[in-house]
C-alpha cells in the first residue's frame, strides 16, 4: 500500500510534468488558467493534479465509497431516490456568468466545419454548446473527496439535453450555472453517476437549458475482461432504412465526411476539456488507446449541424429534447457516416453515427423531439 501511495503522489505527477515539457505551453496555460511567463507553474499546476491523484489513491474504479454504498443500498431497499439519505449535497454554482464570444466562435468552427471568417460564428448558440460551460464545475465535483467513485477512468456513456428556450438568449443576458450529482447506480459494468447541469437566465430567473451527463466507472473485472465481439447495429439497420420505401419517411438523409486527426485538440481548445485521450497519439497511448478519440459531445453536435444544414427547422435555435448514447470510440482520423430519419406521423427524429466503411461499427445513437 505504501508503494502504491508513493507511486501515485510522486511518480505520476513527474510524468505529467514531463508531458508539459513535450507539448505546447499553450495547452497547459488554457487548461489551468496559467501565465507561465510569471512563474505560476508550481502552485497552480500541481494543485488539481495532486488533488485528483490523492483521491484516486483511496478509491477504486467501479467501486462506491463506503459512504455512498450505504446510501445507495438503503435507497434501493426502500425503492427511493439514491440521494435521499446522503448527508452532503455534492454541487457547484456560479453566478453572473457572461458568454465568451471568442470561445463560441472556436466552438462553432470546429463543430460545423465553417470558415473562421463566417459572420454568424459569434451569434449562433447550438444545443450542445452550453454543456461546455460546465466543464470546470465537473472538474470540481469529480475531484471532491465526496465524489462517489474514483475520478480516474470515468467514461461519458450517455447525455440528455433539454432546451426549453432559444439557446441564443445567453447572448442577451448574464446567466447562472448550477451542477449537482443527481443520481448514482450500481450496474453490471460498475457504477454510473449522473451529473445534472442547469443554466438560468438572470434577467428572467428561468432555466432555459438542462443537461444530464451519465459517467461510467468500470469495475476491475470489466476492465480486465477480454474484448467482446463487435457490436452489431440491429441487423444492419442503416442498410435496412435505405432499402425501405422512402414514402414511409417524412425525413431521411445521410452524409459521409472525413474527421481530421486534430479534431480532439481543436475541440479541447473550444471547451477546455483537455482529457489526454482526445489530444495526441502519445497521450492517448498512455491511457490504452492507439489513436486519440473524438469527444462524444463533438460527435453529437457535428451530427446535429449536419441535420440542421439539410432541415434547419428541425434543429436551429429550437426548444428540443435530445437523448444520446455514446457507443464505440471514434478514433482520429476517421471517415464516418451520419444517417438521420423520421417516420411519417412520428415526432421523433433519430440519427446514428457509424464508420463510413463498416456500418456495424456504431459510434453514436440519438433521438430529437421538438418541445
Amino acid at each position: 500500500m505504501c508503494t502504491l501511495v508513493v507511486s501515485v503522489l510522486f511518480i505520476i505527477p513527474l510524468i505529467v510534468l514531463g508531458l508539459y515539457l513535450v507539448f505546447k505551453r499553450r495547452l497547459f496555460e488554457n487548461y489551468f488558467n496559467l501565465d507561465l511567463s510569471k512563474g505560476q507553474l508550481i502552485p497552480s499546476f500541481f494543485t488539481p493534479v495532486y488533488r485528483i491523484l490523492w483521491i484516486a489513491g483511496f478509491k477504486k474504479q467501479g467501486v462506491l465509497s463506503k459512504k455512498w454504498y450505504k446510501s445507495v443500498k438503503l435507497a434501493e431497499e426502500n425503492n427511493r431516490s439514491k440521494l435521499v439519505s446522503l448527508q452532503t449535497k455534492l454541487d457547484a454554482e456560479w453566478d453572473n456568468v457572461e458568454i465568451d464570444l471568442d470561445k463560441l466562435k472556436i466552438y462553432n468552427v470546429v463543430c460545423s466545419g465553417a470558415h473562421e471568417e463566417c459572420p454568424w460564428l459569434a451569434s449562433v448558440v447550438s444545443a450542445c454548446f452550453p454543456e461546455s460551460l460546465f466543464i470546470s464545475q465537473w472538474m470540481l465535483l469529480i475531484s471532491s473527496s465526496d465524489f462517489p467513485v474514483s475520478p480516474l477512468g470515468l467514461i461519458h456513456i450517455r447525455q440528455s439535453i433539454k432546451v426549453y428556450q432559444r439557446p441564443s438568449k445567453i447572448l442577451e443576458s448574464k446567466f447562472d450555472l448550477k451542477s449537482v450529482v443527481s443520481d448514482v447506480r450500481c450496474v453490471d459494468k460498475g457504477v454510473e453517476v449522473d451529473i445534472k447541469s442547469q443554466l438560468y437566465l438572470r434577467s428572467t430567473e428561468t432555466c432555459i437549458w438542462e443537461g444530464t451527463a451519465t459517467l461510467l466507472s468500470r469495475s476491475k473485472e470489466v476492465i480486465n475482461k477480454q474484448k467482446q465481439p463487435k457490436e452489431q447495429v440491429d441487423q444492419g439497420s442503416n442498410n435496412n432504412l435505405e432499402a425501405t420505401s422512402k414514402s414511409s419517411y417524412e425525413i431521411f438523409g445521410w452524409k459521409r465526411f472525413h474527421v481530421d486527426g486534430d479534431t480532439g485538440l481543436k475541440y479541447a481548445k473550444a471547451t477546455h476539456d483537455y482529457n489526454p485521450h482526445h489530444l495526441y497519439p502519445k497521450t492517448a497511448q498512455l491511457l490504452g488507446y492507439d489513436q486519440p478519440i473524438a469527444h462524444g459531445l463533438w460527435t453529437l453536435q457535428r451530427s446535429l449541424n449536419i441535420v440542421k444544414d439539410v432541415f434547419p427547422l428541425e434543429v436551429a435555435d429550437k426548444a428540443l429534447s435530445i437523448d444520446a448514447s455514446f457507443k464505440k470510440p471514434l478514433f482520429l482520423p476517421s471517415d464516418i457516416k451520419v444517417t438521420f430519419w423520421r417516420k411519417r406521423g412520428s415526432k421523433e427524429l433519430s440519427l446514428t453515427v457509424t464508420n463510413a466503411e463498416d456500418e456495424r461499427n456504431l459510434h453514436l445513437t440519438a433521438t430529437l423531439v421538438k418541445l
